[in-house]
């Protein structure tokens, strides 16, 4: 040995400091010396590196097949959802032709289903979603929807008192004008709740409750676009578009409820 001062037991307890690279340069070279020369030192020295790279490899294994793991049901998750989104549209474009005097009450079921298939799908994260400015924006947006579906239904009702269209357009324009609008706010509050359920895969954490949101706006503007088909007169639609608002804030309570519950069933974080 050319350093006898230090013998074994110090060049022992050096050995994890040079695997690990985190030791100084005369450290590093003593150690290289004395294994160069003492045997046993050297079998240790190099049993030690072959136990910690075995479990560096044991360790990225493991990570490697947690990681698949999570991409597979975030695949499943997001083929679930998107299935369901599927459905839904394809369904949107069959209610007209069903030809039924009370087309809402179609849409609340297919909302309802939507949002609560959603919701269940994606219930399995347990954490949950961080609150962001996008998240915020998100609820402005949705419930800017709902006051704008009031608004239209507003309009509408002036429309049918009075016998004239707002912004002085003609009169037989003004359904294709109504129609619009609705369908709009119905295609951007599906556009969110299709935003906040892919953030949630992504996240892996619980959609919240904005879903719940969306689907008020999304039965809202198209229960007012079936009336357009069916109003008759100021008094009916007047009562038409009350129970429609009535009939849709329900089934939102009675939605949000029953996430809280499973949510608190599962011991999951509540957050909107």
């Amino acid at each position: 040995m050319n350093h006898p001062e230090i013998n074994c037991d110090i060049i022992s307890d050096l050995i994890p400091s040079y695997l690990e690279d985190i030791c100084t340069d005369s450290t590093k070279k003593a150690v290289e010396e004395h294994t160069r020369m003492c045997e046993n030192c050297r079998i240790r020295l190099e049993m030690l590196k072959n136990t910690k790279l075995t479990d560096t490899d044991a360790s990225r294994k493991e990570y490697q097949f947690m990681k698949k793991v999570k991409q597979h049901y975030a695949r499943k998750n997001a083929l679930g959802v998107a299935l369901l989104f599927f459905l839904t549209l394809a369904v949107l474009f069959l209610v007209p032709l069903i030809n039924f005097e009370q087309d809402f009450l179609l849409y609340c079921v297919l909302f309802s289903t939507l949002t609560l298939g959603v919701f269940f799908l994606l219930s399995s994260y347990r954490n949950a979603p961080a609150k962001s400015r996008l998240r915020i924006g998100i609820g402005i947006a949705g419930a800017a929807g709902i006051l704008y579906d009031f608004f239209v239904a507003w309009l509408l009702l002036r429309t049918t008192k009075l016998g004239t269209a707002p912004l002085g357009m003609p009169l037989e324009k003004s359904g294709f004008f109504f129609s619009l609008q609705l369908i709009f706010i119905c295609i951007l509050e599906l556009l969110l709740l299709a935003y906040s359920a892919a953030d949630s895969v992504k996240g892996e954490h619980h959609p919240g409750m904005l879903p719940v949101l969306n689907f008020v706006g999304c039965t809202l503007s198209l229960s007012f676009y079936s009336l357009l088909n069916h109003m008759a007169t100021a008094q009916t639609l007047s009562r038409a578009i009350l129970q429609a608002g009535i009939l849709v804030f329900a089934a939102g309570l009675l939605i949000a409820a029953i996430q809280m519950i499973l949510l608190k069933l599962r011991s999951v974080t509540y957050s909107f």
